[in-house]
């Protein structure tokens, strides 16, 4: 007879008191990241309720019956292409929280909900720095130039993470891949990003790259334009020193929402940095496990130019950190465990209006 498990009883008052906890670990999470802090307070996370897979509307052409006419004239009623949908698959992740028994009667009376809380924070650093390992960075198959960055691989599967942005905004733009959108690049030119290769050896041409970014992202009839720019620690520093004391505009109400970080403009965008921004042209990211593991050497530096507009993190509603009841096993002697879980996707509905700077050089000093 194959080996079962069978739930035995729910710790009630665990489960009640971690409860209290929860809504704060939902906001800590969000706040704790600066790119997704930046999507959430322009409204694009969206919560929805389930489905087989997340359908994004596009719109990659125009309707070309529109045209000048006069009286009589005939308008042309010919079908129009021109709009189809992206399908991204959800991802998943969780983590654990286990109390014990020993623990539980260490802890005992007034200090039993200190160590609680002390594990919620735990849970709740971890599943954050997973998510900014999944979204901001991803992994590479190894270092090589010009590789595919995907996502994040399970620790005891092989379940896939959400969609990072060196997915979503990649170096090799026409290169052929499907797991963004559903939509091969190589086929369809207006399902491609921007990508610039930097060669600024000086802050003036360094600046000038990225201001070239920043107006080749907002071309197009739609007028909108990059509002969030995020790189590397070396090229967020690169751009600091390269304006004069005047130039150095900050966004206030940004350094508020993310809890003083510092960013700085470039534009109508805010720059923010995160370490683990990959480098995209050597292929090398910081931390392939979650255990400070590197891919390669961070050799040259990143910035991604992002439409919010363009971008979206779709999150099933019943799955935003959602917390299980704690149960215990009746094969275990008073451990408790509950599972906090997030399913969703990171979408883009428009890969023109967003680029990349790639290859910028870590030695610019004048």
């Amino acid at each position: 007879m194959p080996p079962f498990s069978v739930t035995d009883s729910y710790d009630a008052e665990l489960t009640a008191s971690s409860r209290y906890y929860l809504p704060r670990l939902r906001d800590n999470i969000v706040k704790g990241m600066k790119y997704m802090a930046l999507l959430d307070s322009k409204g694009r996370i969206r919560y929805v309720d389930g489905g087989h897979s997340v359908m994004v509307p596009l719109m990659y052409g125009l309707n070309e019956t529109a045209s000048v006419m006069s009286g009589y004239d005939i308008v042309s009623t010919a079908p129009q292409d021109g709009i189809t949908m992206a399908e991204f698959t959800w991802a998943q992740c969780a983590v654990s929280i286990t109390i014990n028994k020993k623990e539980r009667r260490q802890n005992a009376h007034d200090k039993k909900f200190d160590l609680l809380e002390a594990k919620m924070k735990q849970a709740e650093k971890s599943i954050r720095y997973l998510m900014s390992r999944a979204i901001v960075q991803g992994t590479i198959a190894s270092s090589s130039a010009s590789g595919s960055f995907t996502p994040i691989v399970g620790k005891l599967n092989t379940a896939l993470g959400p969609l990072p942005l060196g997915a979503i905004i990649d170096t090799d733009n026409d290169r052929t891949r499907t797991d963004v959108g559903s939509i091969n690049p190589l086929t369809y030119s207006w399902w491609r990003n921007v990508a610039n290769s930097s060669t600024a050896s000086t802050f003036a041409g360094f600046k000038i790259e990225l201001y070239k970014l920043y107006n080749d992202c907002s071309k197009g009839d739609d007028q909108s334009s990059p509002d969030i720019a995020l790189g590397g620690q070396v090229a967020f520093e690169t751009y600091h020193n390269a304006l004069q004391t005047q130039e150095r505009y900050v966004d206030m109400k940004t350094v508020n929402l993310l809890n003083g970080a510092e960013n700085l403009k470039i534009k109508g965008a805010v720059f923010i940095w995160d370490e683990l921004v990959p480098d995209t042209e050597t292929n090398a990211i910081l931390d392939s496990d979650g255990k400070g593991t590197a891919i390669g050497t961070l050799t040259v530096d990143t910035v991604f130019m992002i439409n919010s507009d363009t971008v979206e993190l779709i999150v099933d509603k019943e799955s935003n950190y959602a917390q299980s009841d704690f149960v215990r096993p009746e094969n275990q002697v008073g451990v408790s465990t509950s599972i906090i879980d997030w399913m969703g996707a990171h979408t883009v509905n428009n890969k023109r209006k967003n680029g990349v700077l790639y290859g910028i050089a870590k030695n610019i000093v004048a």
